[in-house]
């Protein structure tokens, strides 16, 4: 029937199907809708984004590049097309994306999707580029969420930054701390070599969950490494 030949029938049924927890049937739905109107922004970017959620970043690059081909402007776009490429690793690509946004700047756009500052800070960090990391940190804004400094903090750890993965992990305010953040934030003050502080963390992750036994690993470690062998 002519309701079946429609672009707009074949979006909202892949749309239906996501909702529902159908991955297949989402994408072919909107692989079908795609097909019946290729120059569509919106159809293309829902397309990628279906597949960057599906754990596919590669296709949903190829479709995203297609939409911003269409329409280079387009925010939507631009931020599943950074999220496709820090998932495939291509940094430089989306490195160039978050300059088209001007993510430097654009302190509502970060405010209203938290994902993109971990995107930003990491795809700055794989690319060097630290001149234009420590800008986009000085301009974030004030309220940062605890589960975003947490990440952040994590993330700086992974990098071997030690001394800003502390900086954003104490920034949590008390009320949201637990065991997990005290054992981070114990990790890299051991790494800093700041044994006395790391140790008052793991005891801190300890109190928070008795049965923590990495915390406890730690602990000792840390006498050892410095040159306290008697606990």
């Amino acid at each position: 029937s002519g309701c079946t030949q429609s672009s707009k029938f074949y979006e909202v049924l892949g749309l239906s199907e996501e909702l529902g927890g159908n991955k297949q049937e989402a994408e072919e739905a909107l692989r079908a809708a795609v097909s019946l109107d290729p120059k569509s922004t919106r159809l293309l970017t829902e397309l990628g984004a279906t597949l960057l959620r599906n754990g596919r970043p590669a296709e949903a690059c190829r479709e995203l590049d297609r939409a911003l081909l269409l329409d280079p402007s387009n925010l939507v776009t631009l931020k599943y097309a950074i999220g496709a490429d820090v998932e495939s690793h291509n940094w430089t690509r989306a490195a160039e994306l978050l300059g088209r946004m001007n993510i430097e700047h654009d302190t509502r756009t970060l405010q209203q999707e938290p994902i993109l500052v971990l995107w930003s800070v990491q795809t700055f960090i794989e690319t060097r580029q630290i001149d234009r990391l420590n800008m986009f940190l000085s301009n974030l804004p004030g309220d940062v969420p605890p589960s975003l400094l947490f990440s952040l903090g994590t993330l700086f750890a992974e990098h071997g930054m030690y001394q800003q993965a502390v900086k954003y992990l104490k920034q949590i305010p008390s009320e949201a701390a637990d065991d997990a953040l005290f054992f981070n934030l114990g990790l890299s003050y051991s790494h800093l070599r700041q044994f006395e502080e790391a140790r008052r963390c793991y005891f801190e992750a300890i109190d928070k969950h008795p049965g923590h036994v990495e915390a406890y690993l730690h602990v000792g470690l840390d006498y050892i490494a410095g040159g306290q062998l008697r606990m």
